[in-house]
C-alpha cells in the first residue's frame, strides 16, 4: 500500500518541468565550480532552449 502511494506521488511530482529544473540546477552548480567559460555559454544556450 505504501509503495503504491509513493509511486503515485513520484509520478505526480516528477513531471517534465520538474525534471528539467532539477537537471538545470545541478548543471548550474557544476558549471560554477569550473573555470572554463565554454560550459557557462553552453549552459545558457541550453537554458534558453528549454525554457
Amino acid at each position: 500500500m505504501i509503495s503504491k502511494i509513493l509511486s503515485t506521488l513520484a509520478l505526480k511530482l516528477l513531471t517534465e518541468k520538474v525534471i528539467i529544473k532539477i537537471t538545470l540546477s545541478c548543471a548550474g552548480y557544476l558549471v560554477k565550480k569550473t573555470d572554463n567559460k565554454l560550459d557557462n555559454e553552453l549552459l545558457e544556450t541550453i537554458k534558453s532552449a528549454l525554457e
